[in-house]
């Protein structure tokens, strides 16, 4: 199935033979809150798009946070205040911050998820409070913690891949707020670094750096990613190219 899932298995059984026990579990929301198709911050209540998704929260309180954030400077001589200001200054400079898609290779689609919060800032509340309570729900009480209870006895830990599926599986961790560690393992054909994540419960922090230290240990050695994207222009951007934009 690949470099990547042959290594982290042969990993897995190094931890087994270290005196370990694993065993698998279910999580019970997964086909509800981890796309199919790798990681997708948009994706919730099985489909994507959803308003039930961990961007819908994320949007909101960027929004509100960063006004907050802004507003509070004791200097602030640009007089940025809000995200409608940045969005504002980021077209206005756009051959080197961005702002509209086509002008700066690091942003080949411009400030697309800034325009995106944009939209949420008149919502009603209760968009923001039902997906909040839906992604909390999911990713805790049906999640984490359900796949940590086993036969009445909480696990050390769930092991998790990182990076060869997408960032998918590790993406819980930030759904629930609960804390994860991430130990790299190798790298694959191309030079991208991949390794194991383990995640715990709230206040468990503990228990990942003991188990962390102890798998670093068991890896020993490895090899320095040298990743090289020589397909991309300055960034590896999903989907179709956006047009060349003409500067205003």
């Amino acid at each position: 199935m690949g470099l990547e899932y042959d290594s982290l298995m042969e990993l897995i059984e190094k931890i087994e033979k270290a005196g370990a026990l694993v065993v698998k579990v279910n999580f019970p929301s997964a086909e509800e809150i981890i796309s199919p198709g790798g990681w997708d911050w948009e994706f919730g209540d099985g489909k994507m798009g959803s308003r039930l998704s961990e961007f819908e929260v994320v949007r909101t309180e960027f929004y509100r946070s960063l006004r907050s954030y802004l507003s509070g400077l004791e200097e602030n001589e640009a007089k940025i205040y809000s995200l409608e200001d940045v969005v504002t200054y980021n077209v206005q400079h756009t051959t080197r911050e961005g702002g509209i898609p086509g002008t700066q290779p690091a942003w080949p689609t411009g400030q697309d998820n800034f325009d995106k919060c944009l939209e949420s800032k008149d919502w009603p509340e209760d968009i923001y409070l039902k997906a909040l309570e839906y992604i909390r729900r999911k990713s805790r009480d049906e999640g984490i913690d359900a796949a940590l209870r086993l036969e009445g006895d909480n696990l050390d830990g769930l092991l998790v891949p990182l990076q060869s599926d997408g960032g998918a599986a590790c993406s819980v961790a930030a759904k629930a707020g609960y804390p994860v560690i991430t130990v790299p393992v190798g790298i694959n054909n191309i030079g991208v670094p991949f390794g194991i994540g383990i995640i715990q419960t709230a206040f468990k922090e503990h228990l990942l750096v003991r188990y962390g230290s102890a798998i670093e240990d068991l890896i020993g050695r490895r090899m320095v990613p040298r990743f090289l994207n020589l397909e991309a222009d300055n960034y590896p951007y999903v989907g179709t190219p956006p047009e060349k934009a003409s500067l205003l």
